[in-house]
């Protein structure tokens, strides 16, 4: 479980599950270092990269929470053109910790549904 980046409300909720109940000292040393992250508490991040696999509890869980995920979709996509461009415009939270707030930093993409043209190279 990447408790890091549970919400501080799914991380209240884990404490009324049967299984926190069970592994009481497991979860709560986890879960208390999970607030600290969100908390902004100054050696959060060096105490979580101490657990086995800790850089693998700071990566973000985007498919489970709705304001992290985006669908793409290409609409018309039998008349598109081959090699047709098709620019997205994005926008992601800069952090997934709670003290970050809801800033945002915006992106473009460009995606090519039906391939990239590559002009002959001569070496």
């Amino acid at each position: 479980i990447r408790f890091p980046m549970l919400t501080p409300s799914q991380l209240a909720d884990l404490l009324l599950s049967p299984l926190t109940k069970r592994y009481m000292l497991f979860m709560h040393e986890r879960m208390s270092r999970a607030m600290a992250y969100h908390r902004n508490r100054e050696s959060a991040i060096k105490d979580i990269l101490k657990f086995s696999n800790g850089d693998r509890l700071l990566t973000p869980r985007l498919y489970t929470e709705d304001k992290y995920c985006a669908s793409l979709s290409v609409d018309y996509f039998s008349q598109l053109p081959m090699y047709h461009c098709r620019s997205l415009h994005f926008s992601a939270f800069e952090s997934t910790a709670d003290y970050a707030g809801e800033s945002q930093v915006d992106w473009m993409v460009d995606i090519y549904p039906k391939g990239v043209w590559l002009q002959k190279c001569f070496a």
